[in-house]
């Protein structure tokens, strides 16, 4: 199993941001990285998400089927709250989304 999250080191204690799926007294091995909330990978995951949202609010007009566009409105509210995590890095861009849908 592989987690990835944004977490504080204080007091000589690491505490990470959100609860982590681990069992009291687990041992894991952790790879620490510096937070850059606003670096380069922040900036072209934002751009992602806007392009994704962007092409599905570009399609929705195109469908005649309402099935097919409520299905796409469906997909674009699951991916609003998917491209939100993985912006903020609760998530990894790889992990199943399915878990993200409203």
């Amino acid at each position: 199993m592989n987690v990835e999250s944004d977490a504080t080191y204080e007091n000589g204690v690491l505490k990470p941001d959100r609860p982590l799926p681990l069992g009291d007294k687990q041992r894991v091995r952790i790879t620490v990285h510096a937070a850059e909330p606003n670096g380069e990978a922040f900036r072209l995951r934002q751009e992602l998400a806007r392009d994704l949202l962007a092409i599905i609010d570009s399609l929705v007009p195109l469908v005649g089927n309402v099935a097919l566009a409520t299905r796409l409105q469906l997909l674009k509210s699951g991916l609003v709250h998917f491209t939100l995590a993985w912006t903020l890095g609760a998530v990894h861009p790889w992990s199943s989304w399915s878990a993200c849908r409203p």
